[in-house]
Order: C-alpha cells, then sequence, then structure tokens
C-alpha cells in the first residue's frame, strides 16, 4: 500500500510541474490581495463602528495550477484590531474597613475599548474553476482555504478609581493588572469569485466569502483578576462576576468578526 503511494506521487509529480496546465502553459501566480469586512458589530482599528466602517486583512500568496482548471497555493495574513476589555459590564464595588462598608459604588466598564492586538498568520487553499470558459488563473471559481492566525496583544493596568463616581481620598485598586498575551485562531471558509486576465499576464480578482472560526463564540465570564496587596481593599458582588469576560475570548471574537464575511480584492501577475 505504502509502495503504491509512493509511486503514484512519483508518477504525478512530472505532470503537476511540467505538464500543460494553467493559462498558455504558465502556472505560478503571484498574489497581492485585500479581504474588507465591515465593523458594524465590533470596531475597527480607528475605533470606528458602522456599516459604512470596515476591517481589513492582508494576504500576498502564491498559487500554482495543478490541472487545467484547479491551483493550490499558499498565502501570509497580517491584521490588527482592536477591542474592548470588559464589554458591557455593570457592577458594584464595596470598600471595607474593619469588616464594615465604607464606600459603596456602581460602575460601568464597558468604556474600556482602547486595546489593540496584532495578528500574523498563513493560509493554504485549494481553487476550483468552473464553467467551459473557465481554466486555471482566469474565470469563474469556488475557492476552500483554511486559515491560522497568530496575534498579540498587551493591555495597561486599569485601576478601579478611574471607573467609580466620587472615589474616597488617596484610594487605588487595581481592576486588572498590566497583561501581555497571545494566541492562535483556526478559520476555515469559502469563496466565490472571478478571475480576469489582462496582457496574458496581469490578472484582477473579486470574490465574496463566507467563514468561521474555531474560537471566538466563547464568551463566557471569568472572575475579576486582581492584585493580591488590593485584595483586602475590595470586592466585587455576583452581578459584576457574571458578566466580565476575559481579554483572550474578547480578541478571539473580534477577529470571528472580521472572517466570518468578506469583500476581496486582488491584483496578480502570472510569473511563468
Amino acid at each position: 500500500m505504502k509502495r503504491n503511494i509512493i509511486l503514484s506521487v512519483v508518477l504525478l509529480l512530472p505532470t503537476i510541474l511540467f505538464g500543460q496546465v494553467g493559462y498558455m502553459g504558465k502556472r505560478l501566480m503571484i498574489n497581492a490581495d485585500t479581504w474588507v469586512t465591515p465593523a458594524y458589530v465590533r470596531p475597527n482599528y480607528a475605533g470606528e463602528k458602522g456599516f459604512l466602517k470596515f476591517n481589513y486583512i492582508l494576504e500576498p500568496s502564491i498559487e500554482l495550477a495543478i490541472a487545467e482548471k484547479s491551483t493550490i497555493g499558499v498565502g501570509y495574513l497580517n491584521t490588527k484590531g482592536r477591542f474592548p476589555v470588559f464589554p458591557y459590564a455593570v457592577g458594584q464595588v464595596e470598600i471595607f474597613s474593619g469588616g464594615h462598608t465604607v464606600y459603596k459604588s456602581f460602575y460601568i466598564t464597558n468604556v474600556i475599548t482602547d486595546n489593540t492586538f496584532n495578528s500574523h498568520g498563513v493560509g493554504i487553499f485549494f481553487k476550483q474553476y468552473i464553467g467551459e470558459q473557465s481554466f486555471a488563473h482566469l474565470g469563474h471559481f469556488v475557492k476552500a482555504e483554511l486559515d491560522c492566525f497568530f496575534y498579540s496583544y498587551e493591555i495597561d493596568e486599569i485601576n478601579i478609581a478611574d471607573y467609580i463616581t466620587s472615589p474616597p481620598a488617596n484610594y487605588s485598586g487595581v481592576l486588572f493588572p498590566q497583561t501581555k498575551a497571545n494566541g492562535s485562531v483556526l478559520g476555515f471558509k469559502v469563496e466565490i469569485g472571478h478571475d480576469f486576465l489582462f496582457f496574458s499576464r496581469l490578472k484582477l480578482s473579486t470574490g465574496l466569502s463566507f467563514g468561521l472560526t474555531f474560537k471566538g463564540m466563547d464568551m463566557s465570564p471569568m472572575k475579576t483578576t486582581v492584585k493580591e496587596e488590593y485584595k483586602y481593599l475590595f470586592s466585587f458582588n455576583d452581578v459584576y462576576k457574571d458578566m466580565v469576560t476575559p481579554p483572550i475570548n474578547n480578541v478571539n471574537g473580534q477577529i470571528l468578526g472580521m472572517y466570518w464575511f468578506g469583500l476581496r480584492m486582488g491584483v496578480g501577475f502570472l510569473a511563468f
């Protein structure tokens, strides 16, 4: 069985590398694509949100024709975004001294949105051209792509005194410590589109994609993290604890919001 697989690969390899596939026998395309996604649920990198505000994902790639109507490719993904630390959280803080409550106040933390992340990644794809007038690098196509995003973010220390009304004199308490973290998200999307060729070399391309990431839908709460030396100063009630979302889940959710639907515009050069 193993010998048969190896023999099949050896027999097919010359056809893939040297066979007359692609446009006029040219197989390798170099692409530069931009994915545009609406920012109507979560803000874009500029902090704007709305139907006419957008996120962007850049994807340069190389693409190889492997059959008359089929190509495969690999691309580099680059994007950045903005996310909230504590979205939609309304809570209450109580400050204790000598076993007695000396201060109590309600506060809202959904104003904390000025946090950014940077992401790099890799995508691999298979493209199948459809229709009698289509063949590799030209015409209507359907594409399946598997992407992996690697991201990093940093959150400055958040002092609770900045988010409660009329705090006591000389009071400070760390609601969330300074945090540096990274993570990854795997996604899969399907695209329908069209490639145009001009002067036998220059490609203009456009497409619509629908995708899903394997993280980003988990917005379950966590308990607030505080520095040990501040724990005796205040406590949080159950309402607040039940509404705090981990920052890493917010980043995953932001990437999902950028990924589930997109408009792609790109150019390419048919090298050889």
